[in-house]
This record gives C-alpha cells, structure tokens and sequence, in this order.
C-alpha cells in the first residue's frame, strides 16, 4: 500500500517538474511552426530588384545613318528612304526663242533711276549683267559681271528685278535661259536726268 502510494507522488511530482520547465523556458508546444527569419539588411537588394523589373522596357532601337530610331517607325523610316531628291530645272545658255522684256530694252531703261550722288559727280558709262530668266519671266540670278561703280551696278540690278520678260522657249517647252544684258549709263547733259538705251539689244 504505502509502495503504490509513493509511486503515485513520485509521477505526480515528475509531471509537476516537466510543467515547471516547460513554463520557465517557454518550450513550443505546437509542431509545424514556420521559422522566423531575422532581419537582414542584405535583403533590401532583393527589394529593389524587383521594383526595378516594373520599369518599362524601351523598344529596340535601329540605328540609321547614325541616328536612333524606334523598331515601331522601320516602315516610316522606308517611306523617307523613297521620296527621290527634287531634280533641278536646267539653265540654257541658247534656246530655240530667246527671253524678250515686255515692253522692249527702253521699257526696262524707264525703271532704272539714276543716282542723284553720280549725277553730281558725273558718273556714267557702261556695266553688263548676267542673270536668269525663269519659265515665269522673273529674273534671278543675276551678277554683275562687268562693273562701272557701286551706284550704278546697284541701280541697274534693282531696275533688272522688277522688269519682266517673256519666257523663252526649248523644243516647244518654256525654259530656264541665262542671259546677258550690257547697260549704259549717259548723262546727254547736266541737268537732264534720262537715259538712253544702248543700240546693241540684249544677247
């Protein structure tokens, strides 16, 4: 009898210290808990990786002729490719029907003013000019290939742009002709202020 009893204190006693310990030390008592991971700064990379996997990719780019251009514009980029250069309207020196002022060369010698500076100092002789005459009858183009003196190589060009002339022609066709119109500058006397054309036309 008194064996029984004192194994009956003895396992009350061992259950008494198993629920001591486990209460001192805190032991889990359940199984299957996940691990807590400690707090690492390393981990922050991993973090800023994947934000930066947000960002959009750019489309591939194609280098043409040194610049950069997006994939999505190839076909557009084909189309420039294919625009051929504007082809330039040649310039004859001889056409089947020369240029023409309208009006005639006195017609032109009307819109040219004479200086009032080299009427004063007596100025005047001859100057030639080179220029172009356009399927349109304006000129352009125009040099002055022989000079007299500043005033009046600048009066005779003014007056030459604002003439007009009937195109010439080329194989039935208006044309693009260079021409060449020499340009006299005479005083008949000091108070007279007209001009008289020269007797040769323009060639």
């Amino acid at each position: 009898m008194n064996n029984g009893f004192y194994h009956i204190r003895l396992m009350a006693s061992l259950v008494i210290s198993l629920l001591a310990v486990i209460l001192c030390f805190k032991l889990p008592l359940k199984k299957n808990q996940p691990a807590t991971v400690p707090q690492n700064p390393q981990l922050k990379s991993h973090r800023a990786s994947s934000e930066v996997s947000k960002i959009p990719i750019l489309p591939t780019m194609i280098p043409l002729h040194g610049t950069a251009i997006p994939k999505s514009r190839k076909d557009s980029v084909s189309n420039i490719k294919s625009v051929k250069p504007a082809t330039k309207i040649p310039i004859l020196k001889q056409a089947d029907i020369m240029p023409k002022i309208r009006g005639g060369l006195r017609a032109y010698y009307i819109l040219i003013e004479y200086p009032e500076e080299a009427i004063n100092q007596g100025i005047e002789g001859n100057l030639v000019l080179t220029f172009t005459v356009n399927k349109n009858g304006a000129t352009s183009n125009i040099v002055v290939s022989k000079p007299l003196h500043a005033l009046l190589d600048s009066a005779a060009v003014k007056a030459l742009r604002q003439a007009h002339f009937i195109p010439g022609q080329h194989l039935g066709k208006s044309a693009r002709v260079q021409m060449r119109l020499p340009v006299r500058f005479k005083l008949l006397n000091p108070a007279n202020k007209e001009l008289s054309p020269p007797k040769n036309t323009p060639k």
